[in-house]
Formats: C-alpha cells, sequence, structure tokens
C-alpha cells in the first residue's frame, strides 16, 4: 500500500514549471545512434519538467533509504530510487521521534544513492540547496547520513550561513511531525534549471591554483564498472592531439569543479566522472561515448541544462542493461576519431 505524497504534503512550492524548454546548445548525435527510439530520447527535450518542493506533515523517514513512511504507508515517490527487492512492506514501526529546535524545519538532503558523485551532485546538492533558499520562513536543519570529506566540501561551497546539517543514524526510522522534500532528489533525467543555478553558483565559487587543459579526457582507468577495454588505445591517441588525461577521483572537488570550468572540450565515456560537465561553460564541446547496451542519458540532460554542445556516440559492448554494470565494451577508434576530428573543427570554426 501507498499513499501519493501530494496527500502527506501541507503545501507544496514550484521550483520549475513544466516549461519550453530554452537552453541553448545543440545536440549532436552520431550515425551510431541507429535505433529511432533511442535517437529521439537523446534529441532535445522540448520541455522542461515541473518539479515541486513538498512540505509534509506527520511522515517517517527510514534513514537508509531515504524512503518516506505515512499512517503505516509508503509514500510513492520517494520510493523511486529504491529497487523493489529492498523496498520494505508498509509499516507503522518508528524507532525514534526526530525533534529540532522550535523555528527550526528539518529539510531531506539526500536519497537512496547519495554516496554516488552523479547523484550527490546531481540531485542531493540541488535539493539542498534550493531548500535552503526557500526556507525563510524557519530555520533550516538539512537531515544527512554522516558525510565524508566530498560532500562537506562541496556543502562548504555553497555557502549557506546559519544552516545547519544534522547527522541521521542509519538504519533507523526516525518520525517527522514536519519536514521538506524535493521533487530534484528523484529527478535524473530532466532538463533543470533550478539544478543548473546551485551548479553555476558551484563552479563560481570554486577557488583551485590547479593546472587547467583546454581539451580534457575523462579517463576510466580507476573504474572496474562498464570497463571500455582498449581505453588505453585511445588515451594513446588523444595525448597525441594534446588531450591532458584527467582521473577525476584523484582530484579534490573543488579541483574538479575548475578543471572542467576552464575546459573547452571535454571528452569521456559514461561514468560518473562525467559528472563534472555540470560545471563547464555555455559553448563548451562535450562529446560522450556510451556502450549501445547502455542508452543512458543523464548526461544528455545535463549538457540541455547548461547550454554546452552536446555530441556522442555509441559503441557495441557485451552486455546488457541488467548486467551493465560488470560489462565490457569497446570503442570504434577509426570511428572515434574521424568523429571527433569533425567535432572539433566544429568547435573552432569562427562564429558565422
Amino acid at each position: 500500500m501507498s499513499v501519493g505524497i501530494a496527500e502527506v504534503a501541507v503545501s507544496a512550492i514550484d521550483l520549475e514549471p513544466d516549461a519550453v524548454n530554452t537552453a541553448a546548445g545543440p545536440i549532436l548525435l552520431g550515425d551510431t545512434f541507429t535505433d529511432a527510439s533511442v535517437r529521439d530520447y537523446f534529441d532535445r527535450q522540448a520541455h522542461t519538467t515541473r518539479l515541486r518542493q513538498w512540505r509534509l506533515r506527520d511522515v517517517v523517514l527510514d534513514t537508509y533509504l531515504a524512503m518516506l513512511f505515512h499512517g503505516g504507508q509508503r509514500v510513492r515517490e520517494t520510493t523511486v530510487l529504491v529497487p523493489e527487492a529492498d523496498a520494505p512492506e508498509p509499516s507503522d514501526r518508528v524507532d525514534r521521534v526526530l525533534s529540532v529546535e522550535p523555528g527550526s524545519l528539518p529539510i531531506v538532503g539526500y536519497n537512496r544513492i547519495w554516496t554516488n558523485y552523479y547523484h550527490w551532485v546531481a540531485q542531493a546538492l540541488p535539493a539542498i540547496d534550493n531548500a535552503i533558499q526557500r526556507c525563510a520562513d524557519h530555520r533550516p536543519v538539512c537531515l544527512l547520513p554522516p558525510m565524508g570529506p566530498l560532500q562537506q566540501q562541496t556543502l562548504a561551497l555553497l555557502g549557506h550561513r546559519g544552516a545547519r546539517y544534522l547527522s541521521v543514524t542509519e538504519f533507523v526510522r526516525a518520525r517527522l511531525a514536519l519536514c521538506e522534500f524535493s521533487d530534484l532528489l528523484l529527478s535524473a533525467f530532466t532538463v533543470s534549471m533550478s539544478a543548473r543555478r546551485t551548479w553555476d553558483r558551484l563552479a563560481a565559487a570554486a577557488r583551485s591554483d590547479i593546472a587547467t587543459a583546454p581539451h580534457i579526457y575523462v579517463a576510466r582507468t580507476d573504474s572496474t564498472n562498464r570497463r571500455m577495454v582498449n581505453e588505453d588505445a585511445l588515451i594513446a591517441y588523444l595525448e597525441t592531439i594534446g588531450f591532458r588525461i584527467v582521473l577525476p577521483g584523484s582530484y579534490t572537488p573543488e579541483e574538479q569543479i575548475v578543471l572542467f570550468r576552464e575546459a573547452r572540450v571535454v571528452v569521456g565515456g559514461h561514468g560518473a566522472g562525467m559528472t563534472n560537465i555540470a560545471f563547464c561553460r555555455p559553448g563548451t564541446l562535450i562529446y560522450e561515448l556510451l556502450p549501445a547496451y547502455y542508452p543512458n542519458a543523464c548526461f544528455n540532460r545535463m549538457a540541455q541544462s547548461g547550454g554546452v554542445t552536446y555530441a556522442a556516440d555509441m559503441f557495441q559492448g557485451e552486455g546488457t542493461i541488467e548486467t551493465q554494470l560488470q560489462s565490457r565494451w569497446w570503442v570504434d577508434l577509426d570511428v572515434f576519431k574521424r568523429r571527433l576530428d569533425t567535432l572539433l573543427r566544429h568547435a573552432t570554426a569562427p562564429a558565422a
């Protein structure tokens, strides 16, 4: 049994409406997009999606799953990122009552997969940022599991004075008399101007003296997921034409932001490191390489939100969507070289 979030809400405010997508930035899909439905899915989105921030009453937060219950029933929308096998049965169990000081308002600041870099930057940070800015009638108290350096450093860059971050114990059910919950926590495949404003604030705040480069390749050599079996050959070629090879996990969050903010061309295989295209300036060329068995458009939507030029190609692999994390794939280097040469000439051509 479940209940809709609107039935639990005391009020809701629009973060952004369902509106015509006016974000500038062309989409350049290669001939490798042979499936018409996939090509349409990656094409320009006609509209942004209506996103709201909900003020909810008398809910119970499952602190591990970041899922809400009301009256023993699951709040339907908060189960979106919870695999069905993990979703608990409706229950009125409460382990503790979470109280905050008078005048404060708890904000749910994370989702089920918040520790993944993409989901932290694309969903959790925009949700926290927008909720705090719109919490004028109460002092915001953001509920998060114990944070690591990544979360602490990026929150510090947002610079919300007076905001409080409250660490919640995992694997308990905590009752909240009132709390805020944002649709941004659930929106991975939308063109979002609310998220864009958060990324712009982070990009503007980042400071680092790290050496930057105009052309960068986002390497996946530190990941065993979706392994690109000929990435070494791809890297060797890119180095001969002046690309800097970047392994995002070896840099601090602030250094990553600066590297991508200053780049003019970014090439990379689908993976969490490409999250940093959120910090690229309008007009930057993004060229994403995807395994054909995993047509995931999350970075396509992020690019559309930011006014960058988004190009993509799909390459063969051995997997399926169900096995995508363990599956291998490879880039056709001849196709890649021809396509990249065309894209670079397009990117450097003088404006008409």
